[in-house]
């Protein structure tokens, strides 16, 4: 189960800060649990996508890179302004309207915690231990089908595949993590995407014997049925996932370009 989903998710925001940071500065990020939300369910590793390797790797202290620079930000607010109140306001409003601050924003509340619970990373945070959970019983389920499959002849490798399967899900993910942990952001980030490119393959490859597999289906019916289920399921995530982006960015680079021109006509 892995990092393929938000490795798209995030490969366009994540790509343009990778050569420009300071890989020292990424370890001033507080540590998360050395998980992240997995693409693959039950097959691709569950190793931290992009970003994961990243923000997981190094202990806290120093300043470095901000949670937007992966996550983006929305309009930029000021506290140099203030009301007749003296509380600070959003001056980025259209027609120059007032907006009160975020309780987040406020400049009493500039600490690291507050930066990386505010705004989007706060709502990916909060959907991460229900997807994780989902995720995990789609591993559950492969590495039970795995045990009852032992000794049961299959006419396809279906038992060898589920076993690397599974290295490539939780295994992968603490091997990432520690590997930027002791090296680099970038070289956690090498090593993520390489076994990115090694899950696919490996779940293509779960694909095929699955479908070309002739008496496995009656031998051991468990272990054809969860692979052909995983395999399914994370081919049909994948290809959602990806048309999702295309679309969504055609439709930015659309409606984007427009209020440009809208914008430089006036």
């Amino acid at each position: 189960m892995l990092g393929l989903e938000d490795g798209l998710v995030l490969l366009q925001q994540a790509w343009d800060t990778f050569w420009q940071v300071d890989p020292g500065g990424l370890a001033s990020y507080p540590l998360l649990p050395p998980v992240s939300v997995p693409i693959q369910l039950g097959m691709m590793p569950t190793a931290p996508p992009l970003v994961g390797a990243a923000l997981l790797a190094g202990g806290p202290g120093g300043e470095g890179v901000d949670a937007s620079d992966f996550f983006g930000e929305g309009p930029r607010r000021t506290s140099s302004s203030s009301d007749s109140d003296g509380a600070p306001v959003n001056i980025a409003t259209k027609g120059g309207g007032v907006e009160p601050m975020d309780e987040d924003e406020h400049p009493d509340h500039t600490s690291r915690g507050s930066k990386l619970n505010s705004g989007r990373p706060r709502k990916f945070l909060e959907w991460l231990p229900s997807i994780m959970a989902c995720m995990s019983m789609f591993d559950a389920s492969l590495l039970v089908a795995t045990i009852r499959g032992f000794g049961i002849p299959c006419d396809v490798p279906l038992l060898a595949w589920a076993i690397v399967g599974l290295l490539l899900g939780w295994p992968a993910t603490f091997l990432v993590y520690s590997y930027g942990r002791e090296e680099s952001f970038k070289g956690g980030f090498v090593l993520e995407v390489l076994l990115l490119a090694v899950s696919f393959c490996w779940l293509c490859a779960g694909m095929v014997w699955v479908n070309t597999s002739v008496t496995c289906i009656d031998t051991s019916p468990l272990l054809w049925w969860t692979v052909f289920v995983n395999s399914i399921t994370s081919l049909s995530i994948t290809s959602t996932i990806m048309f999702c982006m295309v679309v969504t960015t055609v439709i930015s680079l659309l409606f984007g370009g427009s209020s440009s021109s809208g914008g430089g006509g006036q």
